[in-house]
């Protein structure tokens, strides 16, 4: 059993498969994951996925319960379509868990609530790409941010005399 709260590093243990928690139908099942803390053996505690079809709640609310939990698998490394190789490919992985704290009845309680990240894993954009983002936002033209930097000539720039519209956006970071 986990004593804290938060996201902890993890080792993944025993996988096992067993009757569903929550779902009603008579194929559901869960798939429990036994996670263990990297920096105290004492903390662990199971993470129950469900594989049925009823949809999830609030971000997820599009979703079965069987695509939830496989979209976890996934992010755990876990991309064959035999479940019944989940303990041999995620015995050792390391990840996160989220873990919450409950207060039942006077009770305190600590719940895997996800693992493997969770949903806040960011992808990744370049940073011409965030560049361009940036001045497309700013009111700038995002098509020429996105291009490189031109190399400069032994030639004087020809002078301009158009003023700059006092009344554009201007981002705060140029």
């Amino acid at each position: 059993m986990f004593t804290q709260e938060g996201n902890i590093p993890v080792v993944i243990g025993d996988v096992k498969f067993a009757e569903s928690k929550f779902g009603t139908g008579p194929n559901d099942f869960d798939i429990c994951i036994l996670v263990t803390s990297k920096e105290d053996p004492n903390q662990h505690d199971w993470w129950r996925g469900e594989m049925s079809q009823n949809y999830g709640k609030g971000n997820f609310s599009t979703m079965t319960q069987a695509e939830i939990t496989t979209d976890v698998l996934r992010k755990l490394g876990f991309e064959e379509d035999d479940l019944s190789l989940l303990p041999e490919k995620l015995a050792g992985v390391e990840t996160t868990a989220n873990v919450k704290k409950t207060d039942k009845d006077g009770k305190i309680f600590y719940n895997v609530k996800y693992i493997g990240g969770g949903g806040d894993q960011p992808k990744e954009i370049d940073v011409a790409d965030m560049k361009a983002r940036l001045n497309a936002l700013m009111g700038g033209n995002a098509e020429a941010a996105a291009e490189p930097e031109k190399k400069p000539t032994t030639q004087a720039p020809a002078k301009t005399t158009a003023k700059a519209n006092p009344f554009a956006k201007k981002s705060p970071f140029n």
